[in-house]
């Protein structure tokens, strides 16, 4: 069995809190719908922490935001936002294993979050139209949810491979320093060696 590191059960409790910020802090209610932010984190933990923390984050992280925005679906919520997290995070697996171009990878990366939300969007259509709601009410929150999704998508994506960017430049200007230290290194070896030579020489005259 595989051993779960602290750093990434604090990485997956910190994500849950950020769902649960994300959720109450941004997001915009009309009366009857309420549209927030919290896919973007879910999306986040899902490509950056894999399916476990994003089945966690997703799920709890947005439970205690309903605990406090709206109690009424807190139950379904985790599961369907728990649910919506281990989904991208499996589909985004997938596609980093796919032997393919980066631009299709990153094209079906993005399309993996948004096949979470759509998952989300069904979700919680079925939940309002069978369980506390109506169908005419659970149409209308489709369109909410849709709004949801694709900004959530569209943010997400710019923020992680925007992190990717930055992380791959910083690695390759530390890259590039160790390979002009080793050049400096090897430079002061080579002038050693050239005066050591020097005065050997100097010596035997």
């Amino acid at each position: 069995m595989k051993k779960i590191s602290t750093k990434k059960i604090a990485y997956t409790a910190l994500m849950t809190a950020l769902v649960t910020i994300a959720t109450v802090l941004l997001g915009v209610s009309n009366g009857e719908t309420y549209t927030n932010l919290g896919d973007t984190v879910i999306f986040i933990t899902a490509v950056l922490l894999g399916p476990i923390p994003a089945l966690i984050a997703g799920g709890f992280g947005s439970f205690f935001a309903d605990l406090i925005v709206f109690p009424l679906t807190m139950w379904v919520t985790l599961v369907i936002k728990g649910l919506e997290g281990l989904i991208c995070a499996l589909l985004y697996r997938a596609v980093d294993k796919m032997s393919a171009s980066k631009a299709v990878k990153v094209t079906l990366s993005v399309f993996s979050m948004l096949a979470a939300g759509v998952f989300m969007m069904a979700g919680y259509f079925l939940a309002e139209a069978f369980i506390y709601g109506t169908l005419a009410g659970a149409v209308y929150a489709l369109g909410a949810n849709a709004i949801q999704a694709g900004f959530s998508t569209v943010f997400a994506a710019v923020l992680v491979y925007g992190m990717k960017l930055i992380a791959h430049k910083v690695d390759f200007k530390k890259k590039r320093l160790r390979a002009d230290n080793t050049e400096i290194h090897i430079g002061d070896v080579e002038e050693k060696d050239k005066n050591e030579k020097d005065n050997s020489i100097s010596n035997n005259k």
